[in-house]
């Protein structure tokens, strides 16, 4: 594999002054979808069945319903909200990028009926394949500066810088890439709060993906949802006061003819005291079945009173609102006109550090070559103190000047 960079790395540490941003790489489909984490086993009489399945790689076990739109999503859930007690089925609403179900969002997978609504369910494999995104080249001008010493292409006078909203910035170098092209294979999983995964390709001398130089973002909110109390509430519980209701009504109609039995036995027997009695329990068995029957009902109309279940939005919501996703996350950063300009001078006149024991090049360039040593090791059969002279004037730096008719003359091209 064929690495991009430059013949001396070395930082010269120069002054680069502040950053200028030269152009952002745009990744498509980042924008949300809406999800539902949804436990029932059927949603507006559509059986759905809850079971294990795989969403990119990831067992799962309950039913996630995907809204492409807002439309959609607002039509599910007022669904779930109109039908008896589907809305307390719902375990968490949450958006996740649309890169991570974008190959699975099939008109096949659309069980509810709904446009722009998808159901993964029990007993399939839902895999989204790796998107790949190559950003722009390694570029051949800084800040309008088109530099003729190649190492101001390379870090740290331009570089890509990763700067999320929500996850660790990372510097990328263009030198470091496969011909100076940078390449990114992205992931993400299926849950709340993904994690969206950039791997660069051929990163470092890496064949292929790079794992130890990945980057991540994160924030995709959680969305707010309500469940309506007194449906759930009377769905979960109107058969059994409708049962303990008849028990009563039986009850006291055993307890009416009973008494009345034992009023009539003991009015023919001449009691006519205890027929009196009789007609007392009479009436007071009504007026404690009225009374049950009154706080049956005071019961109900309470938890009708009661205020409907809900969650809220995380905060990340606000930049997912605005549709301010994170879609510029690489920046291309570069030093400016000004001081691109400068340094390029510098290298021509100084060259760059390589600080490498080697014989130096004196004369690989055409009109001069600038070489400073460090304990500069030249022989020669010449006075000894002629030697340690010309020492000195390679360890101080020393210009070698090719060409008479251009001498001093640091605008000639000297690539």
């Amino acid at each position: 594999m064929k690495i991009f960079h430059g013949a001396n790395l070395l930082p010269e540490n120069l002054e680069t002054g502040e950053y200028k941003v030269n152009g952002t790489a745009e990744f498509d489909n980042l924008e949300p979808v809406w999800c539902i984490a949804y436990l029932g086993d059927s949603l507006n009489g559509k059986p759905l069945g809850q079971g294990g399945y795989i969403a990119n790689g990831i067992a799962q076990s309950v039913t996630f319903i995907i809204c492409t739109t807002l439309e959609s999503y607002n039509i599910v859930m007022g669904i779930l909200n109109q039908n008896e007690n589907e809305s307390s089925y719902i375990m968490s609403c949450f958006a996740i990028p649309k890169i991570a179900v974008q190959d699975y969002l099939v008109a096949g997978n659309n069980l509810l009926e709904i446009p722009n609504c998808y159901c993964l369910i029990q007993g399939n494999t839902y895999n989204q394949s790796k998107i790949t995104k190559t950003l722009v080249s390694t570029p051949n001008n800084l800040d309008g500066y088109f530099p003729r010493n190649q190492k101001l292409r390379t870090f740290p006078y331009i570089y890509i810088g990763y700067n999320p909203n929500n996850g660790s910035s990372k510097v990328y170098r263009y030198e470091d890439f496969a011909n100076g092209t940078p390449q990114f294979n992205i992931i993400c999983e299926v849950n709340p709060n993904p994690t969206i995964i950039f791997i660069p390709l051929n990163y470092r001398g890496q064949n292929g993906e790079s794992l130890s130089d990945i980057a991540t973002l994160n924030g995709y909110p959680t969305l707010s949802s309500r469940s309506d109390y007194f449906n759930t509430w009377l769905a979960q519980n109107s058969q059994i006061i409708s049962l303990q209701m008849g028990q009563e009504a039986a009850n006291q109609g055993i307890n009416q003819v009973s008494t009345g039995i034992n009023g009539i036995i003991n009015t023919a027997s001449g009691n006519f005291a205890s027929g009196l009695d009789v007609g007392k329990n009479l009436v007071q068995n009504q007026v404690n079945y009225d009374y049950y029957i009154k706080q049956q009902m005071a019961q109900v109309e309470k938890q009708q009173m009661l205020p409907d279940t809900a969650n809220l939005s995380s905060s990340n919501a606000t930049l997912i609102g605005y549709g301010m996703q994170d879609k510029n996350i690489f920046t291309r950063y570069n030093i400016k006109h000004e001081f691109a300009e400068r340094i390029d001078k510098y290298f021509d006149m100084y060259g760059y550090l390589t600080n490498t024991v080697k014989v130096p090049n004196i004369n690989n360039r055409p009109n001069w070559n600038y070489v400073k040593t460090i304990g500069a090791n030249i022989l020669g059969n010449i006075p000894e103190d002629d030697l340690y002279q010309i020492r000195q004037f390679f360890d101080n730096g020393i210009t070698l000047w090719h060409n008479t008719n251009t001498f001093l003359d640091y605008s000639q091209n000297n690539r």
